[in-house]
Order: C-alpha cells, then structure tokens, then sequence
C-alpha cells in the first residue's frame, strides 16, 4: 500500500511539474549589467548638445580661426568685454530679425554661442583679461526686479477686478473726479434728486455751473466710489466736512 501512495505523489509531482514547465511562462532572467554602461553613466552625456546648436557654433568658430588662427585667445590674451559686446551685438541683431550677419553670413547665434566659448575657454586657460564691470549691487538689483514685476502683476489683477466690478475698494484711493450715478441709491450715501441729475446732464464736464454743481454734490454725504452705467461727472462738494 505504501509503495501505491508513493507512485501516487509521484505521479502529482509530474503532472504540476510539466504544468509549470508548458503552461506558466518561462521566468525572464535579468543579464548582469554591462560593466562598460556603468562607467559611461558617470560621465558627460555631450550627445545631450543638439548638433545644429555645434555646427552653428563651428561656423562662427571657424571663420574667426581663418581670420585670427587656431584658438588665437589661448596664446594671446583676450579682454572679457570684447566678447561681451560682440555677443550683445550679435543676440541683439537677431533679435530684431537679422539671421545671418552681413559681413561674413554667420548665423548670429553662432556667433553668440562662440564668444561664450571662447571667454569660458580662456578662463580656463588664464588667458582672460577680465575688464567686466563689477557690480554687485547692480547683480541685486537685477534679482531684486523679478519682485517688481510680480508686484506690477498683482496690481494689475487688482485693476482688473476693478474695472469689471467697476467700484473703486475703500482701500484704493481715487484721486479723479468723483462719477455718481444719477438716481440709483449709494451704499452708505444718498440719491440725487432726479431734477438736479437732469440738470447736470445738460452741460458737458467741466462747464457745469457752479450752482447746479452744489446742488447736485450737496445731496451727497458718501465719498461714492467710480460706478459706471447712467452717470453723471461732478467734483467733490467743497462745502462738505469730509471733502478732500
């Protein structure tokens, strides 16, 4: 009887072991790494500067070298700001719309990208006059301006929220001519009598007169804001103890 059972298992084992061997898939095993892989990971990936930027560069470079000669600035030394302000002038051509230079047909960028090569180059090489105007305190004030322009940027989302409410906040001070609207109520004021409104429609700002210019501001005891829609122009009421 044991030597049955034995024949049994074994005969199960079979079985799942060629279940395993023709259904399942086969496990993928994982090649080691490629030791060579391993050390070019830890080095610069140039691959990563698009060529067209290099032909660029190499044209620009190449037409100072048959003018000047094979990295002339390694053997003589060169002054940082002439190749400042050729770059500038370069990005500033093209930058208006010129592509090529017009002495020598070089792409200007190239001829961008090289004076940078060439002041990183003879840096290296301590060939670099550097005549550069050091500023510190202009490199902060450079810096400084990007909280300028968001700060620009925020009021002007404030006036946009103004212009489409059309109300000027309590704590945006108007220094205009006040507009009131002629017979709608003012939160916190009054409303204009609906004779004295037509009577200030009748004469075009500033040529109101003075005594339909009173009676007109005088109902008001509210510093109304701007208002748009069915309005009439009036300054502030001379006579009132809030007026500016």
């Amino acid at each position: 009887m044991g030597d049955v059972n034995r024949t049994i298992k074994e005969a199960i084992a079979e079985l799942k072991a060629d279940h395993e061997r023709y259904v399942s898939p086969p496990v993928k095993t994982q090649n080691p790494p490629n030791p060579k892989k391993i050390f070019g990971d830890r080095k610069p990936r140039l691959s990563l500067v698009p060529l067209s930027g290099q032909l660029a560069q190499f044209e620009a470079q190449w037409d100072g070298c048959l003018k000047y000669g094979e990295v002339n600035w390694r053997h003589d030394p060169v002054e940082a700001m002439t190749y400042v302000d050729a770059a500038m002038r370069h990005l500033q051509l093209y930058s208006h719309g010129e592509e090529l230079a017009r002495d020598t047909t070089v792409q200007n960028l190239g001829a961008v990208m090289a004076c940078c090569a060439i002041l990183i180059d003879a840096k290296v090489h301590g060939t670099l006059l550097d005549n550069r105007s050091i500023s510190p305190v202009e490199c902060d004030l450079l810096h400084q301006a990007e909280a300028m322009v968001a700060k620009l940027r925020d009021m002007q989302v404030v006036r946009e929220e103004i212009k489409a409410k059309k109300v000027f906040p309590a704590e945006v001070k108007d220094d205009r001519p006040k507009l009131f609207p002629a017979m709608e109520s003012i939160q916190g004021g009054q409303i204009i009598p609906a004779d004295a409104a037509e009577k200030a429609r009748q004469y075009p700002w500033p040529s109101m007169p003075e005594g339909v210019l009173k009676e007109v501001t005088s109902t008001l005891t509210y510093k109304a804001p701007w208002l748009a829609g069915g309005l009439i122009v009036a300054a502030p009421n001379p006579d009132r103890e809030d007026a500016e």
